[in-house]
């Protein structure tokens, strides 16, 4: 479940609330500068005069809390996923194909990462972000390409699918980067990095371990390890 990273802090443009009645249309519209308490009990006040359901002071404060995060696109700078995130996967394989499992872990991130994108309406970050992302990766600006940039991975099939029907849907639309050409896959999460560039972070902290976290650079330019640290989802 998607929550704010805090509630003492007024998000951008304030509190807003829009309460429904019984038939789901449109009772009253809230918005405010003060606290989220202050803010909760007028919506509170609303239920309870209008008898309507979750019309507990704890039931309000997840719904304006749910409804501020969809207001702001799930912004990591402000909201996180409350859900522990999926401990490392096939971790009781023996150490003699340790390789192999390690290889099959990035390939099943770099999915599920992508997956997740596609199935939640590829709603991309902007443009310019996604091309700064982009020249981290490939050196275009600094002339320094990242060390773990690779040319070349191993996908599966069902992966391979994905990433094309995505990358034909982003031709489409217009959207493409600078030196795309020379994006190619990150070889601590196994991402395709021309769709990784334009995922929200958010959705990339979701399926990205603290292990695998620690993988990428910190001594060199890295944008995940950066919005990492913006995000504060450490």
């Amino acid at each position: 479940m998607i929550a704010l990273i805090t509630n003492n802090t007024i998000p951008p443009g304030g509190w807003q609330y829009t309460q429904l009645d019984a038939q789901g249309k449109k009772l009253k519209s809230f918005s405010s500068m003060n606290s989220l308490s202050m803010f909760c009990g007028q919506v509170l006040n609303c239920r309870v005069g209008n008898r309507l359901e979750r019309a507990t002071l704890a039931e309000v404060q997840q719904d304006v809390t749910a409804f501020t995060c969809e207001r702001l696109g799930n912004d990591p700078r402000f909201c996180r996923d409350t859900q522990k995130k999926t401990p490392g996967l096939l971790s009781g394989w023996s150490a003699s194909v340790a390789g192999a499992v390690d290889t099959l872990k990035k390939q099943v991130t770099g999915a599920l990462v992508v997956g997740d994108y596609v199935l939640h309406g590829s709603k991309p970050v902007s443009l310019a972000q996604s091309q700064s992302r982009a020249d981290v990766c490939t050196g275009r600006v600094s002339g320094v390409p990242c060390p773990r940039h690779v040319q070349s991975w191993n996908y599966n099939l069902a992966t391979q699918t994905v990433i094309r029907l995505e990358m034909e849907k982003r031709a489409k639309a217009g959207r493409k980067l600078e030196g795309e050409a020379n994006l190619k896959t990150c070889n601590v999460c196994g991402c395709w990095l021309p769709l990784k560039a334009d995922v929200p972070f958010i959705t990339i902290w979701k399926y990205t371990s603290d292990a695998m976290f620690d993988q990428f650079p910190k001594d060199t330019p890295c944008w995940i390890t950066q919005e990492r640290k913006e995000s504060k989802l450490i």
